[in-house]
């Protein structure tokens, strides 16, 4: 609060108290023979005690609107006070490139999608339940858009994005506006990333598998590791014949650090233990293998050759291994009733590293040596080399999510003992808005000439395939 509103709000309770004084007078002079007295007498009750109770509350603000005015205005921001609100529109942006720039999007596409989500002009987010009317802050749509877009850019607290020069206003009325926005973003646009998405994309399986199968057959200049020299690899077109290539898509893992959960102090004393329970809490997120036993978050991904996430299954606990994952997810058996309904059976799998290795229906790794000295043909260890190139494409889209929304680097904000919920659906969002990314960009490097040459559906066409899930 400033000055000014403590001068305002004294105003207002001096102007409620002196009509409710006049109130008072009127019934002590004017005609009161058709009030019952006991009437009368509460009526006079209640208007003195409504005006003592205004003239006190005025009172305090000119106690409040002293103190405020004795705080110089260069020692403002370190004395607590809160910065004045500003807000953040997208005609406050110069241009396309600047608004890209601060929320990776341009104006018009922040837009069509928050038309597409159907978002109020006057969003109302409820702080108070208790109170006798339920308190609300009032936002407009394309300021906590925004906001919530610049928090994920930026990876910084609600306090520091708070005290820049964007929003001010109060920490807390935007901490409660980001995770109304991320749990609305969550529940509406999400369902394009979750495993009931692949039905929408059913229909394309024997074309992303033939944009593999090109990708195969292509010439290819390679390094040879033994004599560093370069040399052209192809398949060739005889290796398999278009159409029987059925690794539709690429399938893997990647972790997110979190705080470690239970670490602090039961209390505020000194000296306190730690919280009960807390070596189970860590051993259940702890991961042995990945960043060297941190606590951590797990998601698991399927990667189409057009640059998108077709569904991600997580985030879950980091100490389960890739496979348990998507035995977890049930994803083989989901793509086996899929292939089912709409290719009459044919298999288009998902194709991983040697971890996922295991009897599958929709689920492939590379050729191995089987046991009893027989090795690999010549074509099984090309398409084995092949499909090195083709795979790491799905390394890249991580990539390309922590380089857009920096808060995927930043454990410290990922506290599940704070608000679990919360954590879960950040995460989902930023892989959901990196999808719609890499629509609006029209594709990146995992689609260019040297990989699968597959072009990604525009920012609309990605949107209205929510319709088909």
């Amino acid at each position: 609060m400033h000055a000014e509103q403590a001068a305002d709000a004294c105003e207002m309770c001096m102007l409620t108290a002196k009509s409710h004084l006049m109130f008072v007078m009127s019934l002590m002079c004017g005609d009161t023979s058709s009030l019952e007295a006991a009437h009368l007498h509460l009526l006079k009750v209640v208007a003195l005690s409504t005006a003592c109770h205004a003239f006190a509350k005025a009172l305090r603000m000119v106690v409040l609107d002293s103190e405020l005015l004795d705080i110089p205005k260069e020692v403002e921001d370190s004395a607590g006070y809160r910065i004045e609100l500003k807000g953040r529109r997208l005609v406050d942006y110069q241009n396309d490139d600047h608004c890209a720039d601060e929320t990776r999007f341009t104006r018009d596409q922040i837009t069509t999608t928050i038309d597409f989500v159907e978002l109020p002009e006057c969003i109302r987010v409820c702080y108070n339940y208790m109170a006798a009317r339920p308190m609300h802050y009032k936002f407009h749509r394309e300021e906590l858009f925004i906001y919530m877009l610049r928090r994920f850019v930026s990876g910084k607290t609600n306090k520091d994005v708070c005290n820049g020069d964007e929003f001010g206003g109060d920490d807390h009325r935007w901490s409660r506006g980001c995770t109304w926005m991320v749990d609305k973003v969550d529940e509406t646009l999400c369902p394009l990333i979750s495993p009931q998405a692949l039905r929408a994309w059913a229909p394309h399986f024997p074309y992303f598998a033939n944009q593999h199968w090109e990708h195969m057959v292509r010439e290819k200049e390679r390094s040879n590791p033994r004599t560093g020299e370069h040399e052209i690899i192809t398949m060739g077109p005889d290796w398999m014949e278009q159409g029987q290539f059925n690794a539709m898509s690429i399938t893997d893992c990647t972790v997110y650090e979190i705080c470690r959960p239970g670490s602090g102090p039961e209390t505020d004393a000194r000296g306190a233990p730690r919280k009960p329970g807390w070596h189970c809490k860590q051993r259940s997120v702890f991961d042995g293998y990945h960043r060297g036993f941190e606590a951590c978050l797990k998601v698991l991904t399927i990667f189409l050759p057009n640059g998108l996430t077709a569904a991600v299954c997580g985030p879950t606990s980091g100490r389960k291994e890739d496979k348990s994952v998507f035995r977890m997810a049930e994803f083989d058996e989901f793509l086996t009733e899929v292939n089912q309904q709409h290719h009459g059976g044919f298999m288009h799998c998902a194709y991983g590293d040697g971890i996922f290795g295991g009897y599958w229906n929709c689920l492939r790794s590379c050729h191995r040596e089987a046991r009893g000295g027989l090795t690999l043909s010549p074509q099984q260890h090309e398409e084995n080399q092949n499909m090195k190139g083709i795979r790491e494409a799905i390394e890249w889209s991580y990539g390309r999510a922590e380089s857009l929304f920096r808060l995927l680097n930043y454990k410290d904000h990922f506290k599940l003992e704070v608000n679990h919920d919360r954590v879960l659906q950040e995460i989902r969002a930023m892989f959901l808005l990196a999808n719609l990314k890499t629509c609006c960009c029209e594709g990146n490097t995992c689609t260019g000439m040297r990989q699968t040459q597959c072009p990604p559906p525009t920012l609309e066409e990605c949107l209205e395939m929510i319709n088909d899930i």
